[in-house]
């Protein structure tokens, strides 16, 4: 190599560690991200869950009530 070449490559290893760093960085954000939308999708299921749960619950107790009076 040229004392050029080196010259370069060693002016541009303090950007190309400085943009590692950047795209490591969010990466580790994308990462979070997605462990946060599978939590909020299961509290959402949960949620759909129970909101069935509680329909089929106030469907039973209309019949009982129905067939009450």
């Amino acid at each position: 190599m040229s004392k050029k070449v080196r010259e370069v490559i060693e002016e541009t290893k303090p950007a190309n560690n400085s943009n590692e760093e950047k795209v490591t960085e969010l990466n580790n954000k994308i990462a979070q991200l997605e462990r946060t939308n599978r939590v909020l999708s299961q509290l959402s299921n949960d949620r759909n869950e129970r909101i069935c749960q509680l329909e089929i619950e106030v469907a039973t107790y209309k019949t009982i009530n129905s067939k009450a009076v």
